[in-house]
């Protein structure tokens, strides 16, 4: 679909290719803004694309990643960017800028394609017309930590960790730590069986019955970002780890971090 309003024109889906482009272009996209990510978020069929292309007379594009579920109520439409614990989505456009005047069009435009809510969750540090054009919204800070890569590993080691952390994976390394990382689905099993011992273990310190704590986290976690296994062991012991990456950052937890547009 293709509209034009005399001041920008709309498209929905995005092309592809459109998509790949600008995301490249924007060299502080995040990882979770990228067509994999979108694709991966769509695949279980329970969410539908949403994402909009916002071209200005000035040249711009600001494509806005979205997406809404395919069973909705009629008149209660959500769409979210990106739903519940999706990672960061918002805007991508050419090095990351945009204007005051294209910010406000683009957000007025979404608050009315959500007619019970529409959520942004942008990138910590998104062009400032964001927050400033945002009157339709409700503006949530959340927290969120990143790592500065520039230098390489020798200066991230001895000048951006702490000396107790350099200790501390020393001290992993004496002990004998072994990582591995499984991208073909063979460590699932292992993580899903020590993702149950800690439900358990959760439902103990939160003093609340298991079943409740199983309803309470697969209603959080369905929608969370595909796992990536990390099975560090000790001795014979294993832990999961979960996580996702940005684009030139080290893996982030798989939260939401930076403002939040609701």
């Amino acid at each position: 679909m293709r509209s034009a309003n005399g001041h920008y024109t709309v498209t929905s889906p995005v092309p592809r290719e459109v998509w790949e482009s600008l995301y490249r272009s924007d060299e502080k996209a995040v990882v979770s803004q990228s067509l994999a990510w979108r694709d991966s978020l769509l695949a279980d069929g329970r969410y539908q694309d949403a994402s909009l292309l916002y071209e200005f007379p000035s040249g711009r594009q600001v494509l806005m990643p979205m997406a809404r579920r395919r069973l909705q109520p009629p008149g209660a439409t959500a769409v979210a960017s990106w739903p519940q614990v999706w990672g960061i989505g918002g805007p991508i456009t050419q090095a990351g800028q945009v204007s005051p005047v294209e910010a406000a069009a683009v957000l007025g435009d979404v608050a009315r394609r959500g007619t019970l809510s529409a959520a942004i969750t942008l990138r910590p540090d998104a062009d400032r017309n964001w927050l400033s054009q945002a009157r339709q919204f409700r503006v949530e800070d959340r927290g969120c930590y990143v790592l500065d890569l520039d230098g390489g590993f020798g200066e991230v080691w001895q000048h951006k960790f702490r000396s107790n952390t350099r200790r501390a994976v020393r001290k992993a390394e004496r002990s004998g730590l072994e990582i591995e990382v499984d991208r073909s689905g063979r460590l699932l099993d292992e993580f899903y069986d020590l993702y149950q011992k800690s439900l358990s273990r959760w439902a103990a310190v939160q003093h609340e019955p298991l079943w409740f704590t199983r309803l309470r986290m697969n209603r959080v976690c369905y929608t969370t970002p595909g796992i990536l296994p990390w099975s560090p062991g000790i001795s014979g012991r294993t832990a999961p780890y979960g996580s996702h990456g940005t684009k030139g950052s080290l893996p982030q937890p798989t939260s939401s971090c930076g403002p939040v547009l609701t």
